[in-house]
């Protein structure tokens, strides 16, 4: 089922990973992942699929949970912050102990 949501936030996950974006986001480009490693390590662990839109300015994940509220906020600011750099398409983003991945699909 997907999970639609918009491209906003105030997690304190979305400046470390723009800076990230900034920085390595033309890998993306070319088929190399952006790693953030984040300071906490804790959080949800696992890889999910988002598609981005920044010119409608949502994200729209195949997420299979009946409580969305228990989307990974750690997944949630990275996707985010794909669309307010304005990264158009699908993306897989996967977290593990404070590092995230994301890749181009």
């Amino acid at each position: 089922m997907p999970y639609t949501f918009p491209c906003k936030s105030r997690s304190r996950f979305l400046n470390p990973i723009i800076k990230e974006l900034r920085k390595h986001g033309q890998n993306l480009s070319i088929g190399q992942p952006v790693v953030v490693q984040l300071d906490d390590e804790k959080g949800y662990k696992g890889t999910y699929q988002c598609k981005t839109k920044p010119e409608a300015r949502i994200i729209t994940v195949d997420f299979h949970y009946e409580d969305k509220t228990r989307f990974p906020a750690r997944i949630k600011a990275a996707a985010i912050a794909l669309c307010r750099e304005e990264f158009a398409g699908t993306f897989e983003i996967s977290h593990e102990k404070g590092r995230l991945t994301i890749r181009s699909l």
